[in-house]
């Protein structure tokens, strides 16, 4: 349970190598769990995969 957001979540690490000079945020915006969208707060039962849609925004330093 996430107490800042008061919704359940998931702890994903992702090896993620920036070959630019600029800094990049990384952020999922769809999330799947066993074919199953994930709305808000509310995980459903995860029994053999997820699925996500990254995104990477540039930042201008």
């Amino acid at each position: 349970m996430d107490n800042d957001w008061d919704e359940e979540k998931v702890g994903v690490t992702f090896g993620v190598k920036n070959k630019r000079d600029n800094t990049i945020e990384v952020q999922s915006h769809e999330v799947y769990a066993d074919g199953k969208m994930v709305y808000g707060g509310d995980l459903p039962d995860m029994e053999n995969d997820i699925d996500l849609t990254l995104y990477y925004m540039m930042i201008l330093n």
